[in-house]
């Protein structure tokens, strides 16, 4: 899957159809793409691969900043904000543990979208208690992006967003 061609065929208007996908949407692709590209950072930090983690933050941050997005949430602009200023502290940083920070910060915002949104597959929102902090996945299985390989399968699934 390649999120970044999947930006700009979106905001070409030229959505490829075949394209491998972590969850479809059954029907905003600019949402679909959003989860998609927080998805990437996920396996990306669960990787510890800390200049992926940059590529596909910048092209989360393209996507929201070059598209109109009408999220229906009454505090969309402010969520919105959020997500861009956490974008850009994991864009800019050397250090994946600040990016690991800054990653549960994305994923309060990201919880607020997937629960006002229809996705045809089942999100899970895990928590690992060792970095008290929670992350969105479309696996029941965990894989805790907050310690990588130290402790992959640290957490617990809390809730099943359907």
């Amino acid at each position: 899957f390649n999120f970044y061609l999947s930006i700009m065929d979106y905001a070409s208007y030229d959505y490829v159809d075949n394209t491998e996908s972590l969850v479809q949407k059954k029907s905003d692709k600019v949402t679909y793409h959003l989860l998609n590209g927080y998805l990437l950072i996920s396996e990306s930090l669960i990787e510890s691969n800390l200049d992926r983690v940059k590529t596909n933050a910048h092209s989360l941050v393209d996507l929201i900043e070059k598209n109109k997005l009408d999220i229906k949430l009454k505090n969309w602009k402010n969520i919105k904000d959020d997500l861009v200023l956490n974008l850009n502290y994991m864009i800019n940083t050397n250090d994946i543990e600040h990016q690991r920070k800054h990653f549960s910060k994305l994923t309060e915002g990201f919880y607020q979208i997937v629960k006002k949104n229809d996705f045809d597959k089942n999100l899970y929102y895990q928590y690992c208690p060792m970095a008290n902090s929670f992350w969105l996945s479309d696996n029941e299985k965990i894989k805790n992006p907050y310690y990588g390989n130290k402790m992959l399968s640290c957490g617990t699934n809390i809730e099943v967003l359907k």
